[in-house]
């Protein structure tokens, strides 16, 4: 019997580890393969409805950062937004994630 790595017991940590990932391509300037890895776990985090967690904030706001260092400034500004709003609207009193949001949106305004 096969095992299916997507099953609804995996998902959370197959999102940790593409975000993972994401973040070690990052360091590493491979952009492209950062945004790929960090939109997988953007996708699973979607599927699964995750929508109560912080995580997906956290995520759109890792994809504005790989198009902030590819100077894609509007796209950027995009996921920017996006993570914004969801962290007001599903996590407001978490004020870290909004302030750090807030700051990218400014630098990717002022660049």
């Amino acid at each position: 019997m096969g095992t299916n790595l997507y099953s609804s017991n995996n998902n959370k940590h197959i999102a940790i580890n593409f975000k993972s990932i994401g973040n070690t391509f990052y360091a590493l300037n491979k952009y492209d393969e950062a945004f790929e890895a960090f939109e997988k776990a953007l996708l699973i985090e979607k599927e699964q409805n995750m929508s109560d967690n912080i995580n997906i904030g956290i995520t759109l706001n890792s994809i504005g950062n790989v198009l902030y260092s590819q100077n894609k400034l509007d796209q950027a500004l995009e996921f920017y937004q996006q993570s914004l709003t969801f962290s007001e609207q599903f996590d407001s009193l978490n004020y870290k994630y909004i302030s750090i949001t807030l700051w990218n949106i400014g630098n990717a305004l002022l660049a």
